[in-house]
């Protein structure tokens, strides 16, 4: 039986404000904090981030489940293609090709995140994999769900208190496998995890205020009749993040010049 978390009876009051909640003091940054290392904390941005081409400036999604671009794994974006959130690897100068060595996009002035170059960075695939798989207690800090019909993988912070009034669902212990760099569901278990959480925008800004990280999927593929989702993030190293309800792998080796994947900022906590 799925673990389901429950507090409280009060109905959940409207919200008028759906942007992201962040701090006046650091612009486009979400409240929590997490774990990227035994030593390291970071706060990450309030979306994934975008390109825009007309201004050839940086900025953050809106919404943590905005998504923009092509869905699939073959999209090369083009500057006629306009705002763009599906990036080539390591060469803010130009996203449109790979750089051979990576500098990192949090150099770039981020227009809603600071305006001020290296103020962001992005995260190592050393520092996704502890995020992800060595945390303390780190499988009662992911699960997957829906924002605003939009689905993806739900990250929470170290220090979690579930709000009032407020439900998530949790993977089943016994239908998860961990490995040294992967979670993997059981190849026995066929639910969907996709539609474990499903949260409308007023919902998810009460579990964002409480520090709550949503990573959309950015690739969908129809295969055999079925549909598969994922999403796919950068980090600094030759490795992305491959995130999906079937497997998650923080590290997993890639070919830069055959993708154009996602980016989500981050900062540390000092």
């Amino acid at each position: 039986m799925n673990r389901l978390y429950k507090t409280g009876l009060a109905a959940l009051a409207a919200v008028s404000l759906l942007t992201a909640a962040c701090s006046s003091e650091e612009p486009g940054t979400l409240k929590g904090e997490f774990s990227v290392s035994a030593t390291q904390k970071v706060k990450f941005a309030q979306g994934n981030l975008q390109y825009d081409p007309a201004t050839k400036t940086y900025k953050l999604a809106d919404n943590q489940w905005t998504t923009l671009s092509n869905t699939k794994y073959s999209f090369r974006p083009k500057a006629e293609d306009g705002v763009i959130d599906r990036i080539a690897w390591g060469n803010p100068d130009d996203p449109y090709t790979p750089a051979e060595t990576f500098t990192d996009w949090g150099q770039k002035p981020i227009v809603n995140g600071g305006d001020k170059p290296g103020l962001w960075r992005t995260l190592t695939a050393d520092e996704w994999e502890y995020l992800i798989i060595s945390r303390p207690k780190s499988t009662e800090l992911f699960t997957f769900g829906a924002v605003n019909n939009v689905k993806g993988f739900i990250l929470l912070p170290d220090t979690w208190q579930l709000p009032n009034g407020m439900e998530m669902k949790f993977i089943p212990a016994d239908s998860l496998n961990k490995s040294r760099d992967s979670f993997r569901t059981k190849r026995t278990d066929p639910t969907d995890y996709t539609t474990l959480n499903n949260y409308t925008p007023e919902q998810w800004k009460t579990l964002e205020d409480a520090g709550a990280l949503f990573l959309p999927f950015i690739v969908i593929t129809e295969l055999g009749g079925k549909t598969y989702y994922s999403g796919e993030y950068w980090t600094t190293d030759d490795n992305y993040n491959s995130i999906a309800p079937q497997e998650i792998w923080p590290k997993r080796g890639c070919n830069q010049s055959a993708f154009r994947m996602a980016i989500r900022l981050a900062k540390n906590v000092k």
